[in-house]
């Protein structure tokens, strides 16, 4: 009778019983296989190739790391079959692979399999992919002695094979190559085998190590039955030079490097170079806009027409040929885990780029408030901060050579009076960090603040310098009186008899729902509002396309070099952008709200549609990032 598995949501071994603890989960899947394996075959033979293999793929990782052994053996049976009656040779040999490779594979599956694909061998019609199955099974049994009598079975048809190719002269050349891919000593007999004692650990080669086993691999096969005189009659180092491919002089250069680590003058390893780690390719915010609303139109196609979420690497493809993004497809995976998207398995073989509940409830929350605003007829006003680099070279500026710039503006155009301009005193491309919180709070006092329309809602979005809380929370070593002011001036209950550890416990229960920011109360305190952007959203904000236009009006000015005539300059080009054209920037912010609202419901179809609670945690391979999102108190 077949025992129950146990699932690890958390690692993928397998333990004995006395080791499991007591709150993993038991489940029997032979009931589950018994009934769908007929099932998921009768697609495969309706053409349904990969929905079925999906399937069992599906169901193997979940009765892999438990005790459903014959389940699980029953399962990777059935996957080599369906591709075998589906004559698809390559993917039959992949797929061999990757199932005996695969963690915490029991070895009644990996031989149950073995026995199954040896049975293919004489139905395949053609000699050389009969060939090809034999090498990719003989890799499978390579230094697993529980394979010997099923390694002994593929010798056997090997040397048959040859044997009648022996007796054919006509066979072709590819035929002629029996069992020269085969592992090394594969072909050696079994008491042979155990005298060389277990195998050894496999070791990790890099793209260059390989290139160098196979330059060997090419160099011994050429000389195999050739006059060897010509070979000792050369110098060592040259020899390895010819048969590695690599330069004599790096072979002398190991060499000597082997000799001082022989003699003790170095380190027991060789050295190696050091890894240059390269700089992440960061997106604007503007480019990030563009790849949200990618990911949405995928959704789309997703829901509506059934296409399959493209890869990384295809998204990656996708990047470079819209925005032209210069990194690699690794940094643009940084980039959507800081934006919020991390990536979500649908099935054994599928997945998907899910935005995180944070940042949507944000988002949705920012939609609601700011239509809300609008219909109460309140002014609606955009601040912004950018950074002009005034010497305009193609690498990073030097300290105090750029030019930080404040600004607001709505419906009505800029916000009078109210451009703030200084120069930076350290010069920051990728944030907006070098701009200290009392400036813009002096800014929004005396320049800001005065110049608002009665009851005005201000926009602002998430540098540091716009959250600083106006009354932080005590941390753990604060004074005790502290602690308790805190406590008090929010009207939270606490006992007399409490310790700091436990006020201290208290206080972080409350303070994530109790954050008050400076700015916030600054303009409470004149009857104005403050609505924070959503995380990666610059679209919302019209402020931000005035940006480039200014830049690129400052990139003629480069000639300029008295800092106040490059200030006066840029003034004059911020004072350019016309009434109407601010209009339009937040006509069209309105659109894209609309937009958006249209899209989370969408969102909210689609998750719907999808079961992302059968595996409900994100790739393996893949790392959240944990940000602290504010919230906005209106």
């Amino acid at each position: 009778m077949e025992m129950a598995g146990y699932i690890d949501t958390d690692t993928d071994t397998v333990t004995t019983d006395s080791e499991r603890p007591p709150n993993r989960i038991e489940i029997d899947f032979s009931s589950t296989a018994f009934e769908k394996i007929p099932l998921w075959k009768s697609w495969a033979a309706k053409g349904k190739v990969k929905e079925a293999i999906d399937q069992l793929l599906f169901l193997e990782k979940q009765t892999r790391p438990g005790t459903n052994i014959d389940t699980t053996a029953r399962i990777v049976v059935a996957i080599v079959q369906i591709y075998f009656e589906a004559k698809n040779w390559a993917a039959l040999n992949e797929q061999i692979l990757r199932l005996a490779k695969k963690r915490s594979q029991p070895k009644q599956a990996i031989v149950k399999m073995v026995q199954e694909c040896i049975t293919f061998i004489d139905k395949i019609p053609d000699k050389e992919k009969q060939i090809r199955l034999i090498e990719t099974l003989s890799f499978v049994t390579e230094g697993r002695a529980y394979l010997n009598a099923e390694t002994t079975l593929l010798i056997n048809i090997l040397k048959r094979i040859k044997a009648e190719e022996d007796k054919n002269p006509t066979s072709s050349h590819k035929e002629s190559n029996v069992g020269q891919n085969v592992p090394l000593n594969f072909m050696d007999p079994p008491e042979e085998r155990e005298m060389m004692g277990p195998p050894k650990k496999r070791k990790l080669l890099d793209s260059q190590s390989k290139e160098i086993v196979y330059n060997l691999y090419k160099y011994f096969n050429e000389i195999k039955g050739k006059d060897m005189s010509s070979v000792f009659d050369t110098t060592s180092s040259k020899l390895v030079a010819m048969s590695t491919g690599i330069p004599w002089s790096n072979v002398k250069k190991v060499m000597l490097e082997g000799k001082r680590i022989e003699d003790g003058e170095q380190g027991g390893e060789f050295s190696s170079p050091k890894n240059v780690r390269k700089r992440r390719t960061a997106l604007n915010d503007l480019d990030r806009a563009v790849v949200r609303e990618s990911i949405i139109d995928h959704y789309y196609d997703y829901y509506n027409k059934d296409e399959v979420f493209p890869s990384l690497r295809k998204f990656h493809a996708q990047m470079k040929e819209k925005i032209n993004y210069p990194g690699s497809y690794k940094s643009l995976r940084i980039e959507l885990l800081l934006m919020g998207f991390h990536w979500k398995r649908i099935n054994a073989s599928s997945r998907i780029l899910v935005e995180k509940n944070e940042i949507r409830f944000l988002r949705i929350n920012f939609l609601n408030k700011i239509a809300e605003y609008r219909a109460q007829g309140r002014p609606i006003v955009y601040t912004g901060e950018t950074f002009i680099d005034i010497t305009h070279r193609p690498k990073r500026a030097a300290k105090g050579l750029g030019l930080v710039i404040v600004h607001a503006g709505g419906m009505d155009g800029y916000v009078p009076n109210a451009l703030y301009m200084f120069e930076a005193q350290e010069n920051n491309h990728e944030d907006l960090h070098y701009m200290k919180s009392e400036d813009y709070i002096k800014w929004m006092n005396n320049q800001l603040i005065p110049n608002l329309k009665p009851n005005s809602i201000v926009v602002v979005d998430n540098p540091y310098y716009q959250n600083i809380l106006q009354n932080p929370p005590p941390r753990p070593n604060a004074r005790k009186q502290e602690m308790l002011d805190w406590l008090d001036y929010r009207n939270i209950v606490y006992s007399s008899s409490m310790l700091k550890p436990q006020l201290y416990q208290l206080i972080l229960q409350h303070k994530e729902n109790i954050k008050e920011y400076k700015i916030d109360n600054l303009l409470r305190n004149y009857n104005h509002g403050v609505l924070r952007l959503p995380p990666c959203h610059p679209e919302l904000n019209p402020i931000k396309n005035i940006w480039p236009l200014i830049k690129q009006g400052m990139e003629k000015k480069k000639d300029l070099i008295n800092i106040k005539a490059k200030m006066k300059a840029v003034e004059q080009k911020i004072n350019s952008i016309s009434l109407q054209q601010w209009k339009n920037l937040c006509d069209l912010a309105i659109k894209d709200e609309k937009k958006l609202i249209g899209h989370d419901a969408a969102i909210d179809a689609l998750t719907e549609k999808l079961d992302l609670t059968a595996n409900d945690s994100s790739d393996e391979s893949e790392t959240e990032l944990d940000i602290d999102y504010p919230m906005s108190d209106n």
